[in-house]
């Protein structure tokens, strides 16, 4: 959040602090302030592990080495639109050079997690087939190589791990060759991950455990830890297809999956694992990538094109093997909505004001339309989950004053 956003809504708070404090009689002020006061608490405290990416290459300048007929601009590719057709001029394209290059200058130096590409989808996608992507540190000089795009599908946008490689400038080189460059978007972004990693939020299960230490949350613990010998990993048991699934607790447009592989011996086992995005429970709804191969502790990146699902799952089919995973993240760029449970106990010191529900929903209600219409609160609900009635008003200090709750 800015600044300023902050300062606004401190603003906001602080106004509708002053109107409860101001209420009539007829409201208890102190309770509403002391609810106010608990949700703006519960509201700034986070359980979650939100990773708010940026795409630096949105504020960049793009360039490449030449423009196929004045219409297929570096610029497009840096638009922010992930749309894919080249005839309706949604993409970069350059003429058929030799070893074609585009780039974008971030205007200065940062630490690359990873690039996002997004290919052409009306048709030719396999150009882009051997290409490069590659971290330069000064203009067409002292470059890194990010990874190689070996294949692509049809406007598929697809997630490349560069490790923090620092560089100004991000290029997609195809190097040894006469071809066309097409880009329909190129995303750039920076530690730390873009989206929510709401495999944190989750529940994982597996289709057996190894070992005590091996349970299938190990795969969700927020650690990127590779060693399986000091507990750091789920595994399976050697079977026939072994599966692992974390349950999202609520559906969720996926965007892509980060699986991090065992770090201390045999991992070259999850070699032909499946991603799948369930909708409901052992029901694949789509495939979102294969693991042709893994370098041992590494993290590696499946783009998902936001499929919608429940469950992601990875799974090892038609074989029989052990399943170690080190860390499933699963990332969406449309965040949960965070769900608080306050529980408050509410008296009345006239007898029996709030005996009936119906009594008690009214304060309820009184309560949510103050805090709805004052601090924009749409979200905020109340329930009334049960009550428990006081056979006498609670005794009162002689200094404190008491009023009743909605004059009831």
């Amino acid at each position: 959040m800015s600044s300023s956003s902050e300062m606004e809504q401190k603003r906001k708070f602080d106004r509708l602090k002053l109107r409860i404090l101001l209420l009539p009689n007829g409201v208890c002020s102190t309770f509403l302030l002391m609810l106010l006061l608990l949700w703006r608490d519960l509201r700034e405290s986070d359980g979650t592990s939100v990773t708010e990416g940026i795409n630096v290459a949105l504020r960049g300048i793009a360039n490449q080495s030449s423009t196929f007929e004045g219409v297929g601009l570096a610029s497009k590719a840096i638009d922010g639109s992930l749309a894919s057709n080249y005839l309706q001029k949604e993409c970069s394209h350059t003429d058929k050079d030799y070893e074609p290059w585009w780039a974008v200058d971030l205007l200065d130096t940062y630490h690359v997690a990873f690039v996002a590409i997004t290919s052409r989808g009306d048709f030719v996608n396999q150009r882009l087939n051997g290409s490069e992507i590659q971290v330069w540190g000064d203009w067409y000089s002292h470059h890194s190589r990010c990874a190689t795009i070996f294949s692509i599908g049809t406007g598929e946008t697809r997630f490349y791990p560069c490790g923090g490689l620092k560089g100004r400038y991000v290029a997609v080189v195809i190097p040894g060759r006469r071809e066309f460059l097409t880009l329909c978007e190129v995303q750039v972004f920076t530690l730390p991950l873009p989206g929510t990693n709401i495999a944190l939020l989750g529940t994982a299960n597996q289709s057996s455990t190894a070992q005590s230490f091996s349970e299938a949350g190990k795969a969700i613990d927020g650690s990127l830890a590779s060693n399986y010998s000091q507990g750091q990993c789920s595994s399976t048991d050697y079977e026939y297809q072994p599966w692992w699934a974390v349950d999202l607790l609520d559906t969720y447009p996926v965007t892509f999956v980060a699986i991090t592989n065992r770090g201390d011996a045999v991992s070259e086992s999850i070699s032909g694992a499946e991603i799948q995005i369930w909708d409901t429970w052992n029901n694949v709804h789509s495939k979102c990538g294969t693991v042709i191969s893994m370098g041992a502790g590494e993290t590696s990146f499946f783009s998902c094109g936001s499929v919608k699902g429940r469950y992601v799952a990875v799974v090892i089919p038609e074989i029989s093997g052990f399943l170690t995973l080190c860390e499933v993240q699963v990332f969406t760029l449309h965040p949960p909505i965070q769900k608080t449970v306050l529980r408050v106990v509410l008296a009345s010191a006239v007898g029996n004001a709030l005996e009936t529900p119906e009594s008690q929903d009214l304060v309820l209600r009184n309560l949510e339309a103050h805090i709805e219409t004052h601090f924009a609160a749409d979200t905020f609900n109340l329930t009334r989950g049960g009550y428990h009635i006081e056979s006498q008003a609670p005794a009162v200090k002689e200094e404190t004053k008491t009023q009743d709750c909605l004059g009831i």
